[in-house]
Order: C-alpha cells, then sequence, then structure tokens
C-alpha cells in the first residue's frame, strides 16, 4: 500500500508544519465533513503488519451501504483530513456501484459504520495511489485514510492494549490523573515531551504507526545503544525508495508525568542540516508513532487541547 514515505512526513510535518502554513499535500485538499454520533463510542482497531514491521499502520474497520465488505481506513493523524484512494474507490464502485457516491469528483458517503458506529462523510478528496486498487482476494482491503478530523473537538481516548479508539468520552475518564496541554494546529498534535534530556515538541503522528521515535541522525545515533546495528527499511511511494534508519535504544521520553521506554530510535536517510535547524528552531525534538504508546491508554481532548497518559 503505498502510504506517503517516512521523508514526505518529515519535510511535510516538521518543517511546514510551522513555516509555511498549506504547503503539506495533505493540508492543500479542501476538509471534509465527518458524521459522527456525540455520544460515546467505541470502535476496534487492528494492526496491519510489513514485513518485519509488525506494527506498519493502525486501521480502522469500515462497512459501506448496499456492500457486503469490510474495507479499511488507515488511521492517519498526520493528516488534517479524511480521504480516500481513487482506484480503490473505482475498484468498489464496479462490483458495488450504490456504496459511494463519488458526484463532482469528490466522495460522498452516508449510512456507513465504523466498525459498529454510525459515519458518514461529505466532500472527502479522492487521491490518486498507484497500486490501491482492491485486490479481492487479500482479506485486507484499504481504502483510505482517516484523518485527525475524526477526532477533532472530540475528546477520545486510544486504548492500546485493547485495540480500541473511544470517541465522546467524559472529561472525568481523568480521575486524579494530571492532564497536561497539548498543540493543535492544522490538524497535527503537538505534545510536551523531555527528549535526550531537554523539554521538546513531539509531533504524534498515528500514520508513522511502526516507529518509536523519528529524529534527527546525530539525534537517533546519539540515543542509539553503544554498537547498536543499523537497521534499514526501504519505504516506497510514488517513484522514490528511501531508507529508514533504525538503532536499538535504552534511552526513554518522558511524557505526561510518565517514563516511556524507546526501545527503538530511527531517522531518515537524506534530510539536510537545514531542515534539521529548522525542526530544532521550533523545538520540535522528533516525531512518534503508534509503537510508543503500545502499553498506554493516550486521552486527547482535542476541544481543550489537553491530553494525558491513563492508567
Amino acid at each position: 500500500m503505498p502510504f506517503p514515505t517516512l521523508r514526505q512526513r518529515l519535510l511535510l510535518l516538521f518543517f511546514t508544519l510551522l513555516t509555511a502554513p498549506g504547503i503539506s499535500a495533505f493540508a492543500q485538499e479542501e476538509g471534509s465533513r465527518i458524521g459522527l454520533p456525540a455520544t460515546p463510542q467505541s470502535i476496534r482497531f487492528r494492526w496491519h503488519a510489513e514485513g518485519a514491521l509488525k506494527h506498519s499502520a493502525l486501521l480502522l474497520p469500515i462497512r459501506l451501504p448496499n456492500c457486503s465488505e469490510t474495507f479499511y481506513l488507515q488511521f492517519d493523524l498526520g493528516a488534517p483530513s479524511t480521504l480516500f484512494y481513487r482506484e480503490a474507490v473505482q475498484s468498489i464502485l464496479k462490483r458495488y456501484p450504490a456504496a459511494l457516491d463519488t458526484t463532482g469528483g469528490r466522495l460522498s458517503l452516508r449510512d456507513a459504520r465504523l466498525d459498529h458506529s454510525a459515519f458518514s462523510v461529505v466532500g472527502a478528496a479522492l487521491r490518486n495511489y498507484a497500486g490501491s486498487a482492491i485486490n479481492w482476494k487479500k482479506r485486507i482491503r484499504i481504502i483510505g485514510t482517516a484523518g485527525s478530523d475524526l477526532l477533532s473537538g472530540r475528546a477520545v481516548v486510544l486504548d492500546f492494549p485493547a485495540q480500541r479508539l473511544q470517541l465522546n468520552v467524559d472529561s472525568t475518564v481523568t480521575g486524579a490523573t494530571p492532564v497536561h496541554t497539548l498543540m493543535y494546529m492544522q490538524g497535527r498534535i503537538l505534545l510536551p515531551a523531555r527528549i535526550g534530556g531537554q523539554q521538546k515538541l513531539l509531533v504524534y503522528d498515528s500514520g508513522s504507526s511502526a516507529f518509536s521515535l523519528l529524529t534527527d541522525s546525530a539525534s537517533a545515533v546519539k540515543m542509539a545503544r553503544p554498537g547498536a546495528a543499523d537497521q534499514q527499511h526501504a519505504s516506497r511511494s510514488w517513484d522514490v525508495t528511501l531508507t529508514a534508519h533504525s538503532f536499538a535504544s535504552s534511552d526513554s521520553i518522558g511524557l505526561a508525568g510518565k517514563v516511556l521506554p524507546l526501545r527503538q530510535v530511527s531517522y531518515i536517510s537524506g534530510t539536510s542540516e537545514a531542515q534539521v535547524q529548522s525542526m530544532a528552531r521550533f523545538g520540535i525534538g522528533g516525531m512518534a508513532g503508534n509503537v510508543l504508546f503500545l502499553e498506554q491508554r493516550l486521552f486527547l481532548d482535542l476541544k481543550r487541547k489537553k491530553f494525558a497518559l491513563l492508567p
């Protein structure tokens, strides 16, 4: 599945987040309108593995009207707006012509289900992703991306041990657990964290699922265990193949009053010194995927801009 490359995420998310609003290819899309119940919802998710990466993507099951199949959306908080893959949509329409509405070149969806929750979308973008046409013989069929608009204005809990996304939770769910202030800008979530002994901002990007911490090469090498092997993973999108370098790490990140072990730290080949300096200038210490939180229950209140790690 041709998800955006890790380097694209670094360039478009790290370095344009604060310096040039709207440069991101995702940000240029007009936002879709998401419809979900205002009452508490519990949505199951599953992990998608690619090669040695067991947690390559977090997938939400979606059922379409007038269609007997189950499909999946990749949960990607690096994308401000929910979107669908054009080739996948075309595959569905050939077999189930009443399942989707693509009038005007954008996708609208009514009477769908996100797991068991009522779900609708109006005006979602259709993007070309070569290779996203559906192989009906496969059980896992990914047809798009659920962006941060899914969570906007909501209080949610990402319960990683239980593999549940809980929507519209009551603020009392935190109990006596301290809550902390987050930044929510252009659909991106930035969490204050202690990284490498310094106070930084950590971008939470569920689309970079398999990585505990993506950072610059110098920081990654510094945080790696002495003599740790360079585990390289190819990442291909469009006509570009880049390499993620991952190292075993005994370091940790301080976040929301807890110390989270990294176990692994990574960087991407090809980022320039100027890009690294831009990241440092805005206090961004790196990008965290879902693997950092595998043993955690992450509370995010994007209306009040608060977060916590629940017991």
